[in-house]
């Protein structure tokens, strides 16, 4: 609590805490905790987030009243009291320069997840007291940070909907325009912590998402992640109270996606094969 003692407004700290903790929550992988993050997607979800749970809505005014009108502000005054690197990076397919953000330490992040699991925790007790409005995220009994980061990750795959739609309805031979790095990188694995099993799937099995991966990552990299995806959508099912269920409704689709895998790679060993 003390890094947050910089916001001197009781309500304005609660408010930024939360969407720390937010992004704490949201964006990590397993043996990955701080990654580099687009700093413009983190912005966009705290929006988002801020803008559907009614109860957060109440701190928006007193966030103006601080001079912390918008979820730019926020991020500025995070990187202000160390909590968040951030850095410039030319993105590798466009040459665009990207502004990235990553937790600046072990240690706050473990305090972000400690944040939305009270917060959670908090839940019952809130909805007793209507007047109290500290509020923990709605949609169920959650406890722990799975179930808290199940509520963010839709609202993050809300955001990219649209986009998400557009990506599954596109012929596989045209060519991928509209894919950032954070759709690329990120999209799957929120669809999985959203337990979205389906359309994770579907994405996967989109021949130019494929290509686009493996492009932007490298084959070498590209097919690591695909594969730590996959095994992500394994380990997901399994601890699903459907598991076995889900299990064998996935497996034409991983079979299918199998077969895609070594398509694509031998369209691409193909064509950098010498011609004699």
């Amino acid at each position: 609590d003390r890094s947050f003692s910089v916001v001197t407004e009781a309500d304005v700290s609660y408010a930024v805490k939360v969407c720390f903790g937010a992004m704490a929550a949201v964006f990590h992988r397993d043996g990955h905790i701080r990654p580099w993050i687009k700093r413009d997607v983190v912005e966009i979800f705290w929006t988002k987030m801020l803008d559907s749970f009614s109860n957060l809505k109440l701190f928006k005014p007193k966030l103006y009243q601080y001079r912390l009108g918008n979820t730019k502000d926020v991020m500025n005054i995070l990187y202000t009291m160390g909590l968040i690197n951030m850095r410039e990076r030319k993105q590798r397919i466009t040459a665009r320069i990207e502004t990235e953000v990553q937790i600046h330490h072990d240690l706050l992040w473990e305090y972000g997840k400690m944040v939305v699991i009270e917060f959670e925790k908090n839940r019952t007790d809130i909805h007793r007291n209507s007047m109290d409005a500290r509020v923990s995220f709605s949609g169920g009994s959650c406890s722990n940070l799975e179930n808290v980061s199940f509520q963010l990750h839709l609202l993050i795959i809300d955001c990219y909907q649209e986009k998400l739609d557009s990506i599954t309805s596109i012929d596989d031979e045209d060519p991928y325009e509209t894919c950032d790095t954070h759709v690329l990188l990120w999209l799957p694995h929120h669809l999985i912590q959203a337990k979205k099993f389906e359309e994770f799937l579907d994405l996967l099995l989109m021949k130019t998402f494929l290509r686009d991966r493996l492009e932007y990552l490298g084959i070498d990299e590209g097919m690591q992640l695909y594969m730590l995806d996959i095994q992500a959508l394994q380990k997901a099912s399994h601890a699903s109270e459907l598991g076995n269920v889900q299990k064998s409704e996935h497996n034409p689709k991983l079979i299918a996606l199998m077969f895609l895998i070594g398509q694509v790679l031998s369209e691409i060993f193909s064509l950098n094969l010498p011609k004699k």
